[in-house]
């Protein structure tokens, strides 16, 4: 694929002989016209299918905070990047494809903020030391996510940085005392991002 500028003639779109040309956020580009496979569903593209397929359909329950958590992504779109970066996480279990759930990445960023989290049984209490007016995450977020692998049920959770404290209650997901849910948080302003960090039982 390259993009190319703008002539007098502007961009163009659709195909035209063995060239398509086309534009994705605002940036043209032409590519070549896509060969015929004989056989779409070799055995590595069905595993490639199956990993993609698993890692989207878990990423959807925190849709709300990836676009968040992933502010340097260029021109890729933050939902991209989190499917590629959560791709890595993917094991076969010998039962099947599993996605570790430890290992979950909903932010992008590597930058530091100190916050420190105590979770119990049905809540997190999370506490933090308010940002300044010329700190990196002055104006941002904490948001946290929360998976029970016993009943596949998600939540998310945000609160502003100029408190001082939040408390994430989990009972709307809770199905019993035995319950293995975990906790992943990141802090995240319009420019910059902690990486996400999972707090399990």
């Amino acid at each position: 694929m390259a993009t190319y500028k703008q002539g007098v003639l502007g961009p163009f779109s659709g195909k035209v002989g063995t060239v398509v040309g086309s534009s994705w956020r605002g940036i043209a580009y032409i590519r070549s016209l896509a060969t015929k496979v004989g056989n779409p569903r070799t055995a590595g593209q069905v595993a490639a299918r199956s990993k993609l397929a698993l890692v989207a359909r878990t990423l959807k329950n925190f849709a709300s905070v990836i676009k968040a958590g992933f502010v340097n992504t260029g021109s890729v779109s933050p939902w991209s990047a989190a499917i590629k970066a959560n791709l890595l996480h993917v094991k076969d279990s010998g039962s099947g494809l599993a996605l570790d759930m430890k290992s979950l990445v909903l932010s992008d960023g590597s930058d530091e903020f100190s916050l420190t989290p105590v979770k119990t049984a049905a809540s997190v209490d999370f506490s933090w030391k308010a940002p300044r007016v010329a700190d990196l995450f002055y104006g941002g977020k904490l948001y946290a996510a929360a998976f029970n692998a016993a009943n596949a049920k998600a939540m998310v959770f945000v609160a502003d940085l100029s408190a001082s404290s939040a408390s994430m209650s989990l009972s709307s997901i809770l199905s019993g005392e035995d319950d293995d849910v975990n906790v992943y948080y990141f802090v995240a302003s319009p420019t910059a991002s902690t990486p996400t960090t999972c707090v399990g039982d």
